[in-house]
C-alpha cells in the first residue's frame, strides 16, 4: 500500500438548469490531499453536506487538474463561488481555467459616467421627468390648474419654468391679491378643488 498522498481536485457540476436556477450556482469545487480518489470523493460529499447542499443536486464528481495556486478555496471545503471564476476546460477538457470577464465589462469605466443600471443617460431621463405640482407655492399650483379641464398633478421641467415665468409676468395683480388674502382657505385644498 502506497503512503504517497496527492492533491485531488473534484468538480461537481449542477445536475440541470432547474437546479442551477434554484441554487443560483453553476457547480461546486472541492479539493484535498488524500491517498485515494475514493477517500476524496467521500469526504467531498461530507463537505457538500456541511455547506448545506444535497448530493442529489449535482452530477457525479469529475477529477480535474489544478493549474491555479493562489486562488484555491481552503482545503477540504466545498466551494461554489470558485466555479463563478473558473470553469472546466483547457486543452485536455479537465483543467480548471480562469473565466475572462466579458469585453463589455472591461471596456466600461468604473461608474464614472452618468448612466443608470440600464445604461440610459441620467441627464436625459431627468430632463424628461414629470415634476409634482403639490410641492409648489400656491400661485404656481393655481396657475397649473387655471385653464385646464382636468386636474394637473405633474408637469415637465419646461412647463414648471413657464409657470414660474407666468407668475412673475402675467399673473394679474387682482388674482395675486385674491390668492394672497385667501391663502389660508386655499392652501388646504387639494388640486381637484382648485
Amino acid at each position: 500500500m502506497s503512503t504517497d498522498k496527492e492533491e485531488i481536485a473534484l468538480y461537481y457540476e449542477a445536475k440541470n438548469d432547474k437546479v442551477r436556477k434554484r441554487l443560483g450556482i453553476k457547480g461546486g469545487f472541492y479539493w484535498r490531499t488524500a491517498k485515494k480518489l475514493s477517500v476524496a470523493i467521500s469526504r467531498g460529499v461530507v463537505a457538500m453536506d456541511d455547506a448545506g447542499f444535497d448530493e442529489e443536486d449535482f452530477k457525479k464528481p469529475v477529477r480535474v487538474n489544478l493549474p491555479i495556486v493562489n486562488d484555491l478555496p481552503p482545503e477540504g471545503v466545498f466551494d461554489t463561488e470558485f466555479c463563478n471564476r473558473y470553469e472546466k476546460g483547457g486543452e485536455d477538457g479537465i483543467t480548471m481555467i480562469f473565466i475572462a470577464p466579458s469585453p463589455s465589462v472591461q471596456d466600461k469605466p468604473a461608474s464614472s459616467d452618468n448612466t443608470n443600471v440600464n445604461g440610459e443617460d441620467m441627464a436625459e431621463i431627468e430632463d424628461n421627468m414629470l415634476l409634482p405640482i403639490s410641492g409648489q407655492e400656491l400661485p404656481i399650483r393655481w396657475l397649473a390648474q387655471h385653464g385646464s379641464e382636468k386636474p394637473v398633478t405633474h408637469v415637465s421641467r419646461e412647463e414648471l419654468q413657464a409657470l414660474h415665468i407666468a407668475r412673475a409676468e402675467e399673473l394679474p395683480a387682482v388674482t395675486a391679491l385674491a390668492i394672497s388674502h385667501n391663502t389660508k382657505l386655499l392652501d388646504p385644498l387639494e388640486i381637484r378643488d382648485l
